[in-house]
């Protein structure tokens, strides 16, 4: 949790490896890029501006300096890459999910609109945004995080998705 850059180390190094093994579109977990939960002590982030796990001091615009970066990367090896950060609206926080395309454009952007109790609905809000499918030579792709499966299947299917990004938090049994 909070440790952006090494995330970002991380993840880079991560999807250069999944690219080189031959994916096309690579799916990253729910709020990878600042962490979302730490599972050893159920430590959830904060809207409380003070304190080691304060959202505001690691939540991010869309777009913004990470999806510019990772969209470089997109664009160099040529795959979607769907991605969970914590964005910032003024004074506002999402779980968010972009979807970047082989030329690194954002192309989808979806907030989550059924919170999880313990982990993300004390610091963020429901998304507002529309159901997000879009269509690319794989098909028409939309958008989930974790606990929207209780809401957003007949939405994407009602849209049309050939296939759902799925990115999920969890760690647990």
């Amino acid at each position: 949790m909070g440790k952006t850059e090494d995330n970002v180390r991380n993840i880079t190094n991560l999807v250069r490896q999944a690219a080189g093994q031959g994916a096309k579109i690579i799916v990253l977990p729910e709020c990878v890029v600042q962490g979302y939960l730490d599972p050893t002590t159920w430590t959830s982030w904060s809207t409380s501006e003070t304190g080691t796990v304060a959202v505001c001091r690691v939540a991010e615009p869309i777009p913004g300096p990470t999806s510019a970066l990772l969209g470089h990367l997109a664009d160099e090896l040529n795959v979607y890459l769907c991605v969970g950060l914590i964005e910032a609206v003024t004074n506002r926080f999402f779980n968010s999910q972009i979807l970047l395309s082989p030329d690194g454009a954002i192309i989808a952007h979806h907030q989550k609109k059924a919170l999880w109790a313990p982990g993300d609905s004390t610091w963020c809000m429901p998304g507002d945004l529309p159901v997000q499918v879009v269509k690319t030579g794989f098909g028409n792709i939309g958008l989930m995080i974790c606990f929207d499966f209780h809401v957003l299947p007949p939405l994407l299917a009602k849209q049309e998705a050939d296939i759902v990004l799925y990115s999920v938090g969890w760690y647990g049994p």
